[in-house]
């Protein structure tokens, strides 16, 4: 374990807390007023999978995108991906949106993509999804599922004309310093999106501190500001989200980001505790890698941060 940073010291409650509790935390990250303060890496750095937090970046593509008039909120995704609608589509994918994609509602009865990365599909992963039967109307019921985020890739891809990584390279990554992102692909070569993106807990509090300040970064607006806020704000409801019971992963939605259960808290969340926290109510970001088997990972990871790290946290 090394423990770099100056003021690094108002980390060691959090770390005895892991240590004590076997807690397998690879490595924990700490922003405030905008300036990296503490860091510590439990084991050697290197990049990793960050799994679902890949989906809250492709909700800041989607953003981009939407500044740059490539999509809007409301645009249908059978009217953007028009080429893979099957012949006798049902009558509910008409109602799909871009919107209903973001948060997670689009009602689709099952996930279709629910295999990380697997080469079993033959067909084109889009069509797979537009041809999915529908359980409830796009946009009533929050569901999370793979085939959204794919889908938001896949049509900014179209729009844009190349796929999801080589868009966000010079317009996100390069400004923020990620050199040679590594991101998963689908079998016919299209950002898997969903997940698959590898990061460093630096990297990853970057992305964080991105959104903490509402898309700008180094006095450039990457993200446009209001969606930024929409993104990372209350935008359904998922008490119902069929994962989870936790206070934290029940507490609201926004855009691919998760909404935690005190004011100004949003993130990004993947398997196993790969998590980008932002607390606007503390300036503060916190991102965090681990390998944590309970499914409850984010709910342990808060808990810990909030009784041994944030009241130590330097002003």
């Amino acid at each position: 374990m090394n423990v770099w940073e100056r003021n690094a010291l108002f980390l060691l409650p959090f770390v005895n807390a892991v240590k004590e509790r076997s807690v397998d935390v690879h490595g924990i990250v700490v922003h405030r007023h905008q300036a990296l303060i503490g860091r510590c890496h439990f084991k050697n750095l290197y990049r990793e999978n960050v799994y679902s937090c890949a989906k809250s970046v492709v909700s800041l593509a989607f953003g981009i995108a939407a500044g740059e008039g490539l999509l809007s909120l409301d645009d249908r995704v059978s009217d953007v991906l028009a080429e893979w609608v099957p012949e006798d589509p049902s009558p509910m994918l008409s109602e799909l949106t871009m919107r209903s994609l973001l948060t997670m509602s689009a009602g689709f009865r099952r996930d279709p993509l629910p295999h990380r990365h697997s080469d079993s599909f033959s067909e084109d992963w889009a069509g797979i999804c537009l041809g999915a039967p529908f359980e409830k109307r796009p946009g009533t019921s929050f569901y999370y599922q793979n085939a959204p985020t794919y889908l938001i890739s896949r049509s900014i891809e179209k729009r844009a004309g190349e796929t999801l990584l080589k868009y966000l390279k010079p317009r996100l990554f390069d400004p923020l310093g990620i050199p040679n992102p590594q991101w998963f692909e689908c079998p016919n070569g299209h950002t898997s999106a969903f997940s698959g993106l590898f990061l460093t807990p630096e990297e990853m509090a970057d992305i964080g501190e991105l959104c903490l300040q509402n898309g700008s970064w180094r006095g450039k607006q990457l993200v446009p500001e209001e969606y930024m806020k929409e993104a990372t704000s209350f935008q359904i409801d998922n008490r119902e989200n069929r994962l989870t019971h936790e206070k934290d992963d029940t507490s609201g939605y926004g855009y691919f980001f998760w909404i935690g259960s005190e004011p100004g808290l949003s993130y990004a969340s993947g398997v196993y505790g790969q998590q980008i926290y932002i607390f606007r109510e503390l300036d503060a970001v916190i991102s965090v890698t681990a390998d944590i088997e309970e499914g409850d990972a984010n709910q342990i990871l808060l808990d810990l941060i909030r009784e041994h790290l944030i009241p130590n946290l330097p002003e």
